[in-house]
């Protein structure tokens, strides 16, 4: 396919051609951060499905975010330094003790849940850097959306 385009058309013909490709690949950075929900949601730790859960993506003005709304997702992925835990932070963990089988019972799941906490106050949260660690397997995704975008555009 070709186009007859007049010199003095020129400047016109070519932003308008660039302003579609740029509207392109910013729609492709969106899929891609569509589809890299599933990456690091396949790679997230599960307790109750919450933080799995939480995934999402959302358009912005120059393509697509991927990130996770749960409220702790960035203690999560970066960790945490020593840090003191409320009474009902010991109880949330108790119930986690619980709910995964670490403990028979509730006494157990406090015991559990005290010498965690005590633990947390002396070393913080290690990080579980899932959004780092997947960082390679999203940017190939996008490289790979990008590529075929291009492959198909004409002017």
């Amino acid at each position: 396919m070709s186009k007859h385009v007049r010199l003095e058309d020129f400047p016109r013909v070519l932003g308008e051609d660039m302003s579609r490709l740029h509207h392109k690949l910013e729609d492709t950075a969106y899929l891609a951060a569509v589809q890299n929900v599933s990456v690091v949601a396949q790679d997230s730790p599960v307790d109750s499905g919450f933080y799995k859960a939480s995934h999402d993506s959302k358009k912005t003005k120059d393509g697509g975010d991927t990130f996770n709304s749960a409220p702790y997702a960035p203690v999560l992925e970066a960790g945490a330094r020593p840090h003191g835990v409320s009474k009902e932070g010991v109880e949330a963990i108790a119930l986690w003790a619980y709910r995964k089988g670490y403990a028979s019972d509730w006494d157990e799941a406090m015991t559990i849940a005290v010498g965690k906490a005590r633990d947390l106050a002396a070393n913080g949260q290690e990080p579980q850097w899932i959004y780092k660690r997947n960082l390679k397997t999203m940017s190939k995704n996008m490289e790979r959306l990008m590529a075929r975008t291009l492959s198909g555009w004409r002017p």
